[in-house]
C-alpha cells in the first residue's frame, strides 16, 4: 500500500511504521528538519532500522524552506544520512556530504544517452552550458536557471540557502 501525506506540519509525520518514507521537494519544506527527525520513529525501533527515509529536491528555493535541506546536505551524519564522497563542488574539491546528482548526470534526452540509457555527461554538460550562455545578459534569470539546473550544491542553494550573501540581491 502506498499513501501520500501532505506534511505541511511536522506533527503529520506520525503513525504506522513504514518501509519507505519519502520527503519529496524537501528544499521547499519549511518543516523538513523536524519532519525528518520525527520520521525516524517510523523506520526505526530502539536503534533497529527496518525502513528508509529519503529526502530529495529542490534547489532553487529560498530561505527557511531551504535551510533544513542545506543543513542535512552538509551534515549528513548528524541526520543518519549515508555520506557521499564526491567532487561535484564549485571548486571541484572533494567533500563528504549527502548524495547530490548534478543536472548533467541525470540528463535523459534523445541523442544524449546510449542504448543502455547511460547519459553522455560531456554532451549533457555542453547542453546546459549553452542554455546558461543564452541567459548571461539577464543575470537574475541566470542565477535562477543555475539554481534549478545545478552543477553543484552551491548552485542549488544559490538563491539564499547556505550562502553568506544573497546572490540575487548582489546581481541586482
Amino acid at each position: 500500500m502506498v499513501e501520500g501525506i501532505v506534511a505541511d506540519k511536522d506533527s503529520k509525520i506520525r503513525g504506522d511504521r513504514v518501509d519507505l518514507l519519502v520527503f519529496e521537494e524537501a528544499g521547499s519544506n519549511p518543516n523538513l528538519r523536524k519532519s525528518y527527525i520525527k520520521g525516524n520513529a517510523l523506520v526505526e525501533i530502539g536503534g533497529n532500522r527496518f525502513g528508509l527515509r529519503i529526502a530529495g529536491g529542490t534547489g532553487g528555493d529560498k530561505g527557511e524552506a531551504l535551510e533544513g535541506l542545506s543543513d542535512m546536505y552538509y551534515n549528513p551524519e548528524a541526520y543518519n544520512v549515508l555520506p557521499f564522497y564526491h567532487n561535484y563542488t564549485e571548486s571541484e574539491e572533494w567533500v563528504k556530504t549527502s548524495f547530490f546528482i548534478p543536472s548533467f548526470v541525470a540528463f535523459y534526452r534523445e541523442g544524449y544517452v546510449d542504448n543502455r540509457g547511460v547519459c553522455n555527461i560531456q554532451k549533457a554538460k555542453e547542453f546546459y552550458e549553452n542554455e546558461r550562455a543564452k541567459l548571461e545578459s539577464t543575470p537574475k534569470a541566470l542565477v535562477d536557471y543555475k539554481a534549478e539546473y545545478c552543477f553543484n550544491a552551491e548552485e542549488a542553494f544559490a538563491l539564499e540557502g547556505d550562502n553568506r550573501f544573497n546572490k540575487v540581491k548582489l546581481v541586482e
